[in-house]
């Protein structure tokens, strides 16, 4: 069975190659434009991680963040531009479990997806 990744940007070159990027990596993937999009979709596509921009259309990509980890207690991942140390204060604030810099490397990004996805499985099968 594919993992499922919910995608969120609003940026829509940068959505498809981010969505392609993980398509090749064997995930299957659902798009939103928007947080408000993304919200429609969770129900439906139940996805086992999010990735999510720093900087939505209708929503700060960190508060999103940390509405979803708390509503849904599922990995996520914060996308951006930031290439200061303050990424990672981003990172904690958002409560996401990682924050990746733009431009992405496609194999580093899939790799990083890959070993958060493994990790929760992991913590989850410890229970």
């Amino acid at each position: 069975m594919l993992n499922k990744v919910l995608l969120i940007e609003s940026d829509g070159l940068l959505n498809s190659q981010l969505a392609t990027t993980l398509i090749e990596g064997g995930f299957m993937v659902g798009r939103a434009s928007s947080y408000h999009e993304a919200l429609e979709k969770l129900d439906d596509f139940e996805p086992h991680i999010i990735v999510t921009n720093e900087s939505l259309s209708d929503k700060n990509g960190i508060e999103a963040s940390l509405h979803l980890v708390n509503r849904l207690g599922m990995p996520t991942i914060l996308v951006g531009n930031d290439h200061t140390d303050a990424a990672w204060s981003k990172l904690t604030e958002s409560c996401a479990d990682h924050y990746i810099r733009l431009p992405i490397v496609p194999t580093v990004f899939v790799a990083r997806v890959k070993a958060i996805l493994r990790r929760y499985e992991e913590h989850r099968c410890a229970y």
